[in-house]
């Protein structure tokens, strides 16, 4: 990465890369840690969180934490979506 790329997207590629490697397999420590961790501020720790929130890498349960979407897991999200509309259209 060059100097130009903002550090929220620097630090959203650790991550990731932190996931395939399996150094983070399920709940991931908080935001505060994080940004303790990779030497960046909190806001900038919860934009990357939340970039990776909005692609499906990392999902939040308020109060419990944020967790790495593990396949099955996935599937049981778009199970239980797909379930809804199609209750909503029936």
């Amino acid at each position: 990465m060059n100097n130009t790329t903002p550090k929220y997207l620097v630090v959203k590629n650790k991550i990731k890369e932190a996931i395939r490697c399996g150094e983070m397999a399920d709940k991931i420590p908080g935001e505060r840690v994080l940004a303790k961790v990779y030497g960046v501020s909190y806001m900038t720790m919860r934009k990357s969180v939340e970039n990776l929130v909005s692609e499906n890498v990392l999902y939040k349960i308020p109060t419990r934490g944020t967790y790495v979407v593990q396949p099955k897991t996935l599937k049981a999200m778009v199970r239980n979506i797909s379930n809804f509309f199609e209750s909503k259209v029936a």
